[in-house]
């Protein structure tokens, strides 16, 4: 996979779980072909995982109250330089992120 640019420029809520997150409105081929990679590398090993449409988001904050009144009217430009495995580690004093491997992709932006 070659690097590439995902602009993040869609706030959203999910009531349920109180959660703020930014998405792209549009999501580029790379991601999906990541996705989709990642998807069959998972079947082929037993697992089978969602069957819902692949969504893509960054959580911005968690537990919120409620949702914002006004969404921010600004995107963010992010260069894609590698794919990142991270565990979610959950304690007393909430969920820490532990990188576990860094996987570069094949050339710079």
């Amino acid at each position: 996979v070659e690097p590439f640019e995902l602009t993040l420029d869609h706030f959203g809520f999910f009531e349920k779980a109180k959660v703020f997150w930014v998405a792209p409105k549009t999501i580029p081929s790379a991601l999906r072909k990541i996705h989709a990679s990642l998807g069959d590398a998972l079947t082929s090993c037993g697992y089978h995982g969602e069957t819902r449409d692949y969504s893509p988001h960054v959580s911005l904050l968690r537990k919120a109250k409620s949702s914002p009144l006004d969404y921010p009217a600004f995107s963010i430009n992010w260069k894609v330089k590698d794919f990142v495995l991270v565990e979610s580690i959950s304690t007393e004093g909430g969920v820490r992120y532990e990188v576990i491997a860094r996987y570069p992709f094949n050339h710079s932006i």
